[in-house]
């Protein structure tokens, strides 16, 4: 390839070509998803793939374990289990003008995602953040003050986020340090979108310390 690459990249398969994709992609050797090539896709994705997996996991080791039928009983594809609970939160895949691939409804806000399980990952880590559309508030007819209470999340739920947004901007500020110059772009783009939500969130701490709730 004619550099080091990051440590991350060994995680993943070799780049590959898919018919339906102009962007190379390569598969997660823990899951088995398919991640764009990139280093801020591939470092996204590594926040959500590694825990999940291995609670799923235990939980079928132990049931294994318990009856001694290790071999008797099929397990279940990786694939198949990492699946299952993020394409609750969305509607069913459906293609629309102008776009290659299929998409999926975002069941929180309402928008359209690529359905694909790392887009919907990605894009629920940002979602608490998209402002919900007027057509999927509460009707009109319920008072003002109940529609908005119940709109925003309790300060105990956005203080966590803004926590984790600040974890994940020290590492990435870390990892550009000693970035290949070549990465460091990428890893760039990441830490200016997650300053951008902390802004955004530290904009509503202060409105909700402040008692003054704005539609």
């Amino acid at each position: 390839m004619g550099r080091t690459e990051l440590p991350i990249w060994q995680d993943f398969s070799e780049k590959y070509r898919a018919p339906h994709r102009r962007t190379p992609l390569v598969r997660c050797k823990t899951c088995g998803d398919e991640i764009c090539a990139s280093t801020t896709s591939l470092y996204q994705h590594k926040n959500v793939c590694g825990k999940k997996n291995r609670g799923l996991e235990s939980i079928d080791d132990a049931a294994v374990t318990a009856d001694g039928t290790d071999d008797l009983l099929p397990r279940e594809p990786q694939s198949t289990r990492k699946r299952k609970e993020i394409w609750d939160d969305f509607g069913e895949k459906y293609k629309v003008d102008g776009r290659k691939t299929l998409v999926v409804n975002c069941k929180m806000c309402g928008k359209d995602v690529a359905a694909a399980t790392t887009s919907l990952y990605q894009h629920q880590a940002v979602c608490a953040n998209i402002d919900v559309p007027k057509q999927q508030k509460r009707p009109k007819s319920e008072p003002v003050i109940a529609k908005v209470t119940n709109a925003l999340p309790p300060v105990e739920e956005v203080t966590m986020t803004f926590m984790s947004i600040q974890k994940n901007i020290q590492e990435l500020r870390s990892q550009i340090e000693t970035a290949h110059v070549d990465d460091a772009p990428a890893l760039q783009t990441a830490l200016d979108a997650l300053q951008i939500m902390r802004g955004n969130i530290l904009e509503k701490l202060s409105t909700m310390a402040r008692g003054q709730f704005i539609v």
